[in-house]
């Protein structure tokens, strides 16, 4: 597999995950690409999304925590297809969820470690939708939030 190839698929594998946990926690993503931008390799939208109000009002704990987990999704999910960070992405979710963190907590190491655990476990139940939108988004580069959710085919509803 060249370079080309491996980037494709961790940054499929990055927004897949970002697209599944948000699925699992009961979001709706409206649209994942892998098509690079100026700034990201790929990038997911979800349909209530906004972002900015997160980091700039104060939300419930509860919702800055699964805005943290959803962000560190696309990260966990890269890495543990690729064994390590490729796409430019992971470092910006990293900042991202790094600066809601210090908000939330004195203690955002000892904090981040819990979430990034909380968020393995949640790829880990659910990898095989991973796998399926990552090949879908591989295969077609952009999918929209349709057959994201069709492709996913999640049971149940979200959970923590």
């Amino acid at each position: 597999m060249g370079t080309g190839d491996e980037l494709r698929w961790a940054t499929a594998y990055h927004e897949a995950g970002h697209c599944v946990v948000g699925l699992v926690m009961g979001e709706r993503p409206s649209k994942a690409s892998i098509v690079a931008g100026d700034n990201y390799e790929g990038c997911t939208w979800f349909d209530d999304e906004d972002v900015e109000a997160l980091l700039v009002d104060d939300p419930p704990r509860e919702v800055s925590e699964w805005y943290v987990i959803r962000t560190f999704a696309g990260p966990v999910a890269e890495r543990r297809h690729t064994g390590g960070d490729v796409a430019l992405g992971a470092c910006d979710d990293y900042a991202k969820a790094t600066e809601l963190l210090l908000r939330l907590t004195p203690d955002p190491d000892g904090r981040r470690e819990s979430l990034v655990a909380r968020t393995e476990a949640i790829l880990e139940e659910h990898w095989s939708s991973v796998e399926r939108v990552a090949a879908s988004l591989a295969e077609h580069l952009t999918v929209d939030g349709e057959t994201i959710r069709k492709v996913a085919h999640l049971k149940g509803g979200p959970h923590a």
